[in-house]
């Protein structure tokens, strides 16, 4: 646990500082970066564990360049839509992979599990700059993203430990309980409330924002710890400590990003 928070602390003020700066480049980068070593954990949990071997896509540098190039109302639309797209496709693969089904066409359509979501955050970071932080930084629609989450995800822990009896998914993950998911829930909805009336969208916005963040991130921990157990897996990677891979750290996100993207961004254009 230790070493899972010092992980964290770690990586927070990078996070943020990429996430909240005034141009989208930073978060385009960090993005394909992720995107890189995500996809040779999916291949690894994908091939049980004998391969790591990562096809650089060029959906998404080309998604993420046009983005950081032209963040106009009407790239980012389209490119929500195409993320969208990708994600479903890249769930739909997900799930046949978890039962089993291990078709190669399968394991290129899963990659839109990763890719959609994190060009669905680089729309959002791009399309959603805010009041300033100065001369590089800037507040961000982002936040209505990564906040709900990350503040579900720790209720889940503290909760699920205190208080869980209830197993939520014995089958797929036998540590997440009912009280664990329900606490998670309740956090991430008060946090994107607040956060919503912090950032001037409102809290009824945010509220919504922290529903679908808080449902859709649980279900996206869920999916990979499917597609964990039927490859025999613990963890996607080991890449960060106490956490173990880019996937185990980013499974909430990957879900839910396409949609809060979508939500935020359609609402604010059609203000």
């Amino acid at each position: 646990m230790k070493t899972r928070v010092l992980t964290a602390l770690a990586l927070l003020p990078v996070v943020l500082g990429v996430l909240l700066a005034r141009s989208p480049w930073p978060t385009a980068v960090l993005a394909t970066l992720v995107a890189y070593l995500g996809m040779r954990e999916l291949t690894y949990l994908v091939s049980k564990g004998k391969s790591n071997v990562a096809i650089p896509s060029p959906f998404m540098m080309a998604g993420t360049a046009i983005i950081a190039f032209q963040p106009t109302p009407d790239v980012l639309r389209f490119v929500l839509v195409f993320a969208s797209l990708m994600t479903l496709g890249g769930v739909i693969a997900l799930l046949k992979l978890a039962k089993g089904v291990r078709a190669l066409p399968l394991r290129g359509l899963a990659s839109g599990w990763l890719m959609g979501p994190l060009l669905a955050m680089v729309a959002l970071q791009a399309g959603g700059v805010g009041a300033p932080l100065g001369s590089a930084f800037a507040l961000n629609l982002v936040l209505m993203l990564v906040l709900p989450i990350w503040a579900g995800d720790t209720a889940a822990i503290i909760v699920g430990k205190a208080w869980g009896k209830r197993p939520l998914a014995p089958q797929i993950s036998p540590n997440k309980t009912w009280e664990g998911a329900t606490g998670s829930l309740v956090a991430s909805v008060v946090v994107a409330a607040a956060a919503g009336s912090f950032l001037g969208i409102g809290w009824g916005l945010g509220l919504a924002c922290g529903v679908l963040a808080g449902v859709l991130g649980q279900l996206g921990d869920l999916l990979e710890s499917a597609l964990k157990r039927s490859s025999g897996l613990k963890d996607s990677g080991s890449l960060l400590p106490g956490h173990g891979g880019i996937l185990d750290r980013i499974d909430s996100l990957l879900l839910a990003a396409p949609f809060v993207a979508a939500l935020l961004l359609l609402t604010r254009s059609a203000g």
